[in-house]
């Protein structure tokens, strides 16, 4: 039987759910040749416009919003930390509840990048969150794998019709249409008096 006091979440990736990438064709990182980046400036930071009404929604369906954000630009000297500290205070005015970021590289053993799930455990105990009856949200593979890990409903952000992946339980073009899907969700869930 589940634990009546514990809270359900919605953990949210930041980069291309949150708000658009940054188009970088062929530029090298650490060995890796990217197309797509998160922003390095400020000036760079394009919040998408449904975002804020979209995480309203999902607070008025008693969901905690957490951001869960692999960003290892810092430490590769791509992003100054000033730069970093103000696209951070915009993305927390969106109204979420609790922020987790991973600054480590690649290459570094740490259990919180993802698609290890240290963040989401890191939250879960810091908020007594139920991960059984909560959502991962994000636009990769690894946002995916960190979510099912812990027991999460998993939608993956997506506006192509071929997906990256199949480890995913929804499939969303954008966060407002994540929110439909949830409250959609969340709704059946309570005609049906059980949860998933």
């Amino acid at each position: 039987m589940r634990d009546k006091c514990r809270k359900r979440a919605v953990f949210i990736d930041r980069d291309g759910v949150i708000n658009k990438l940054v188009h970088r064709p062929g530029i090298d990182v650490c060995g890796r040749r990217i197309c797509y980046s998160a922003p390095w400036s400020y000036r760079e930071l394009e919040i998408y416009q449904e975002t804020k009404s979209s995480l309203d929604a999902l607070g008025r369906l008693n969901l905690l919003k957490f951001l869960v954000t692999n960003q290892p630009d810092i430490g590769y000297g791509l992003l100054p930390r000033e730069e970093h500290n103000k696209i951070m205070a915009d993305i927390f005015a969106l109204g979420f509840d609790d922020i987790f970021i991973c600054f480590h590289g690649r290459h570094e053993n740490c259990n919180c990048k993802k698609p290890k799930p240290g963040m989401l455990i890191e939250a879960a105990r810091k908020w007594n969150i139920d991960l059984g009856n909560s959502y991962m949200v994000g636009d990769s593979v690894s946002d995916m794998e960190a979510g099912k890990s812990v027991g999460c409903k998993t939608l993956l952000v997506s506006d192509s019709l071929k997906t990256i992946c199949n480890k995913y339980d929804f499939v969303a073009k954008n966060i407002l249409e994540v929110a439909r899907i949830i409250e959609k969700n969340e709704r059946r869930k309570r005609n049906d008096g059980n949860f998933y």
